[in-house]
C-alpha cells in the first residue's frame, strides 16, 4: 500500500492519459478503532504523473484544483479535500463515487430509464449552471466525466431498479 501524507492509496479505480485514480482511506479520519477502519470513509486519489505533463497541462491542472475549490459545497460537483505535489506527482484527494463513471456503466450494458436519465442530466446542468455563475467553463464534459453516487440499496426491500442490465 502506498502512503500519502495522511491517506492510504487502496486499489486502481481509473486510469487516464495523465493520471490514475485509486481508492484511497484517510488515516486522521474519526473512525479509528480495529472495527470500525472497515467502515472507514472512502475517498479518491487522482495521481497525476508531473513528467507526462507540459506546462500548461499544469498550469490547466492547477487552474482546475483552484475551481474545485470555488465549488467545493455545491452538491452536484465533487469535493477536493486535499491536494500535494512531489518532485515526481501531483495527487488531488476528492470524493469517492461508488458507482463510477457513467461512460463505463453504458459500456457494461446497463441502461437507465429515461426518467432515470432526464435526472442525471438535469444534475449536471445544475452543476453547470453553478460554474457558469462563477465564470467558470467546464471544458470536457462527457460521460466519462460524469461520476455517480448511488446510495445502498438493500435488495429485501425491493431495490430502486436506478441501473437495469441490458438484456
Amino acid at each position: 500500500m502506498r502512503r500519502i501524507k495522511d491517506y492510504v492509496l487502496q486499489e486502481e479505480v481509473g486510469r487516464g492519459a495523465y493520471s490514475t485514480v485509486y481508492k484511497c482511506i484517510c488515516l486522521t479520519d474519526q473512525n479509528t478503532n480495529k472495527d470500525e477502519a472497515k467502515q472507514r470513509k472512502l475517498y479518491a486519489c487522482k495521481l497525476f504523473t508531473r513528467s507526462k505533463m507540459n506546462q500548461r497541462m499544469l498550469k490547466n491542472l492547477h487552474e482546475e484544483t483552484v475551481s474545485i475549490r470555488k465549488l467545493c459545497h455545491h452538491p452536484n460537483i465533487i469535493r477536493q479535500f486535499a491536494s500535494f505535489k512531489t518532485k515526481r506527482h501531483f495527487y488531488l484527494i476528492v470524493e469517492y463515487c461508488n458507482a463510477g463513471d457513467l461512460e463505463t456503466l453504458l459500456e457494461q450494458g446497463l441502461y437507465m430509464s429515461e426518467r432515470h436519465v432526464r435526472f442525471v442530466y438535469r444534475e449536471v446542468l445544475k452543476g453547470m449552471k453553478s460554474m457558469n455563475e462563477l465564470g467558470i467553463l467546464h471544458r470536457d464534459i462527457k460521460n466519462a466525466n460524469i461520476l455517480l453516487n448511488m446510495p445502498k440499496i438493500n435488495p429485501s426491500q425491493g431495490g430502486g431498479g436506478f441501473l437495469q442490465g441490458n438484456g
